[in-house]
Formats: C-alpha cells, sequence, structure tokens
C-alpha cells in the first residue's frame, strides 16, 4: 500500500523477515518470487529507489538485505540503490559498505545513490 503515495524515495527494509531467521532454508518460493517481482515493476514504475542494508552481516545469517535475487531482479528493472548501515551507534554508521559493494558489483550494479533535500545523485564504483 505505501508504494500508492509518494511521501519518500527509497524502500527500506524489503525483506527484513530474514533478520530473525537463523538459516537460508526460509527462502522465496515461486510464489514468493513473483509479488516481488510485481512490487519491484511498482517500484520501478515510481522511480523509487532501494536499500541495501548491511546491518544483515551482524544478524544470524550473516548478509544484506535484500536478498542477492532481489537486487538482480532490481538491476534488471534500473532500479537505483540507497546503502544503508541502519546504525544505532556511531561506530556502525558505514559498517560493511566495502561488502556490499562487491556484492551489487556482482549483481551488475554500477553506481549508488544518495539524496540532498529529497533529489537524489548517483556516485560511480
Amino acid at each position: 500500500k505505501m508504494l500508492d503515495f509518494n511521501f519518500f524515495n527509497t524502500v527500506c527494509h524489503f525483506d527484513v523477515i530474514f533478520k530473525f531467521m537463523t538459516t537460508e532454508k526460509n527462502t522465496f518460493d515461486s510464489l514468493i518470487k513473483t509479488k516481488i517481482r510485481q512490487l519491484l515493476d511498482k517500484i520501478a514504475l515510481k522511480n523509487f529507489c532501494l536499500e541495501i542494508n548491511t546491518s544483515g552481516f551482524a544478524h544470524p545469517l550473516k548478509r544484506q538485505y535484500p536478498d542477492f535475487f532481489i537486487l538482480e531482479e532490481c538491476v534488471k528493472r534500473n532500479i537505483k540503490i540507497v546503502p544503508a548501515s541502519d546504525a544505532h551507534r556511531p561506530v556502525e554508521i558505514g559498517r560493511d559498505f566495502d561488502r556490499a559493494e562487491k556484492i551489487l558489483k556482482k549483481a551488475g550494479l554500477k553506481t549508488l545513490t544518495g539524496f540532498t533535500k529529497r533529489v537524489n545523485y548517483e556516485k560511480y564504483f
């Protein structure tokens, strides 16, 4: 429902449900993948960005949010990616951005996006 509004630029915590899982056995089935693709189509249509959140490296699965499958789907749709560390303490700001950059490059991304007063800019790797 939030995708029907324009109060934001970036969709965050897209698959945060994995934060509470301890194994990758809880991956997406074909029905969930179809729904994810539909949501990403709408995100692309609205020209919103998607967050890559590095806090997941400190959680049981030891991976970024969203899943690599979702990042690849974002690249197919030219959805811009915004890095975030979900910092709750100053020392956590920017944590694991180097790991995220490698993952994004592997997914086929060449730029990261940021914002100043809701105007986005891109930075090439």
